[in-house]
Formats: C-alpha cells, sequence, structure tokens
C-alpha cells in the first residue's frame, strides 16, 4: 500500500493563508455512504462546497443492499426527496434513467429497486467525489490535540479536520471544513445466546448461521426447502422470515420451522397500536396468524433460550440445546436463523477530538423522542438543521427549492 499525504496545512496559518482559505469553497467530508450520507452530499454540493464522501465498501450503501430481496416499510414517496429526484430527472438522458420504472409514490419497494433506481444514479452524479473502498481510520485537527483551546471553538475552527483514509491501493491525508458522520448504526449483529452472549458452539458456526433475513424463496431457497429450520427473535426481521417460511411450506410437503423467543407473550410479534407503517402492522399481524393457525410444522416456544448451538461438517445439520421455560431441550435442525438484532460499535474510526468538537455532525440517529423509530424524512430534517448551522441561514431550505423546480417540470 502507497502512503501518500494531500491537502495538509502549514502549522502555523499566516494572514495570505487564511485569506486563501476564505476565498475557497467549504470543503465538506461526509463519511458514510448510505441513503443519508449520500442524500448530505448533494445538498452540500447544491450549496457550492467541496464534498467528499467515504464509503468504505466497493458496493453502493451495502446495508441497503442487505435486505435487497425485503419489501421496505415505507413507501416510494418517503424513501425519495425532492432534490434527489430533481438531480436524476435533470440527467435523465445522461445517467439513461428510465423514469417509467420509478414505482408510483404508495408503491412499497424491494431494497434492490431503492438502491438500483434511486441511490446508484446519485451516487453516478457524485463522480470523483464519491470515494468507493475508502475507509476513515482516523479523523482529528490539523496540529492540534484533542484538548488545546478546548473553550475557544474559534481557535479550533481556524484549523481543518485531518482525515486519515485507506484504500487497497493507498493510504491518504485529506482535509476539511466539516465533516458530517453518517456512519449510522452498525449492523453487526446481536449473539443468540442467552443475555445476549455467544451461545456455546457460535463462535465456530457462525459462518453458517443466518444473520440476516435470508431470501428464503430466492437464492437462500435451498437451504430451506424440505428442511427443518430454527428461527430466533421476535422483531420484525424475525417475522420477514417466518412469514416467508410458512409460504415455502405451502409449496412442499416436507418441511417444518420451530420459532422461539425469550418473551413471555402468547404470541411472538409486538404489535404497536396506531403503527404509522401499514406494511409492518400487517406483517406483524400476518406471523401471529401463522402461530394461531395450528399448522403442525410450525412451532411456537416462548421463554426460550438458546444455550448451544454446534455446526457438523459431517451432516451439514446443527444441534441445538434449549432452554425453555427452565426445561432442557436438545434437537437437530438443517438451518439456523438468528433475527436477534444489531448492536453498535464502539466507533467506526479513531477519533483525536474534543468531546464537543465544533463543525462535527452527526446524522443517522434517532432523536430523543422515545420512538424506536428512525425513518429517512427524520433523516434529512437533520441534514436540513445542519447545514443551515454551517450556513449561518436558519431559514435555508433546498428542499423546497427542489420542490419548487419539480412542479415547474412537470408544467405545474
Amino acid at each position: 500500500m502507497i502512503a501518500r499525504m494531500i491537502d495538509t496545512e502549514i502549522p502555523m496559518p499566516n494572514p495570505a493563508h487564511r485569506q486563501r482559505r476564505q476565498q475557497e469553497p467549504p470543503r465538506a467530508a461526509i463519511i458514510g455512504g448510505g441513503p443519508l450520507g449520500i442524500e448530505a452530499a448533494h445538498y452540500a454540493a447544491r450549496l457550492g462546497h467541496s464534498v467528499l464522501l467515504f464509503e468504505r465498501e466497493a458496493q453502493t450503501a451495502p446495508d441497503v443492499r442487505a435486505w435487497a430481496h425485503v419489501e421496505m416499510f415505507s413507501p416510494w414517496k418517503h424513501l425519495r426527496s425532492s432534490i434527489g429526484e430533481l438531480l436524476i430527472r435533470e440527467n435523465i438522458k445522461a445517467e439513461k434513467v428510465n423514469l417509467a420504472k420509478f414505482p408510483p409514490e404508495r408503491v412499497h419497494p424491494v431494497g434492490n429497486n431503492f438502491a438500483k433506481l434511486y441511490l446508484e444514479p446519485l451516487v453516478t452524479l457524485l463522480g470523483t467525489s464519491y470515494l468507493r473502498e475508502t475507509r476513515v481510520a482516523a479523523l482529528g485537527r490539523s496540529y492540534m490535540f484533542p484538548d488545546e483551546h478546548a473553550d475557544e471553538p474559534e481557535k479550533r475552527t481556524a484549523r481543518r479536520f485531518r482525515i486519515l483514509a485507506r484504500s487497497p491501493l493507498e493510504e491518504r491525508i485529506y482535509t476539511s471544513d466539516y465533516v458530517i458522520d453518517a456512519t449510522g448504526v452498525s449492523h453487526t449483529s446481536h449473539w443468540l445466546g442467552a443475555g445476549g452472549l455467544p451461545a456455546l458452539g457460535e463462535l465456530g458456526s457462525r459462518g453458517k448461521i443466518f444473520y440476516r433475513i435470508p431470501d428464503v424463496l430466492g437464492k437462500d431457497r435451498i437451504h430451506f426447502l424440505g428442511k427443518k429450520t430454527l428461527l430466533i427473535g421476535d422483531g420484525t426481521s424475525a417475522a420477514e422470515t417466518a412469514v416467508a417460511l410458512a409460504e415455502l411450506l405451502e409449496k412442499e410437503p416436507e418441511g417444518s420451522f420451530l420459532w422461539v423467543t425469550n418473551s413471555r407473550a402468547e404470541l411472538p410479534c409486538k404489535l404497536t397500536p396506531g403503527d404509522p407503517l401499514l406494511r409492518r402492522d400487517t406483517l406483524l399481524k400476518k406471523a401471529n396468524l401463522l402461530v394461531k393457525s395450528g399448522n403442525p410444522r410450525i412451532t411456537y416456544l416462548p421463554i426460550t433460550q438458546v444455550e448451544a448451538v454446534q455446526h457438523s461438517l459431517a451432516t451439514g445439520r446443527f444441534q441445538v440445546t434449549l432452554q425453555v421455560n427452565h426445561e432442557t431441550k436438545r434437537m437437530t435442525v438443517d438451518a439456523v436463523v438468528a433475527n436477534v438484532g444489531s448492536r453498535l460499535d464502539a466507533q467506526n474510526f479513531e477519533r483525536s477530538l474534543h468531546p464537543q468538537e465544533p463543525r462535527l455532525y452527526q446524522i443517522g440517529v434517532r432523536a430523543a423522542t422515545g420512538s424506536e423509530d428512525f425513518f429517512l424524512p427524520e433523516g434529512r430534517r437533520q441534514i436540513q438543521e445542519i447545514f443551515r448551522q454551517i450556513t449561518c441561514r436558519p431559514d435555508l431550505d433546498l428542499y423546497a427549492e427542489a420542490e419548487a423546480e419539480l412542479k415547474v417540470m412537470d408544467g405545474g
């Protein structure tokens, strides 16, 4: 790997350096190339800022791709923004995007369509500003320690951020005037054992267990057709898997699945009164009905913890030990799906920064409302508020401006 340093600053900025910097457009560094990172990059670009968007993976929006086959809870009207749609429509010929393929506003696209029809064209429009396969390893201030000028933010902002990034070919230093952390919540899965710890044998069997929603009716069908499956979890992911497994059971004479949760409830999925997401509410009710149906090939065990799970290379099957309401049960299954949620990593990169570092922002985190939901419109509101702070323009609203342009484009 080649180590290279660019855009470094001299240790003590002189008047000429400060004047030159004031004449340049602000430099934006956005870390995380998911839907909100892409959105923030385009918002900054429309303000005339110089933008760099860092994405550690080779694939666009890898977390979206992870559930490419799953229908999204939000309809298309809430997934796209006025800025994103305007940009794509303005560049429709250059990007060969067929607007007729865009879903109607009330349609719920699968993750793959959201990425293909919306996110990928927007990434293409970013050009060289989108740094694919580039991982931010460390972030700090140029020639400044975290505790320097702790009570004087204007002195800290006199130094640009210093970003150490690594790609497969090189290691580089970048600088920016502000940083937006759009890395969000890590999708590292929880362990499936009791209390969130690994079950006995899970460490060695991890590569054989499905932790995300498998494509039961598609590419992963071979793992479940005519097989006995153990499903662990009580959230929406487990509900998606259960409904797909039940549909597969209708198409073949053999096969079954055992659904276990640590809940004491009679039904696996907890419903939210007045759920704003109709599709989610329908999904959870449908999953609960599977348990009520009395289908002998669907078994539900509440108050259950997984003690051990051991994959056998010889048989390709799993030996599982469960604690069911304090009683031990042992069984053999063909597949294990652990839809047990994700955990937040301590941090995605090293930080040498003050705890209240000025001009460092975060998007993709839930507002302090007590809600367990996070929707893309909420993320866009965060983006808008951040750029109002950055520009010192409390009435800034590029979304309203883009919406007005769309109406003109449509002849309205």
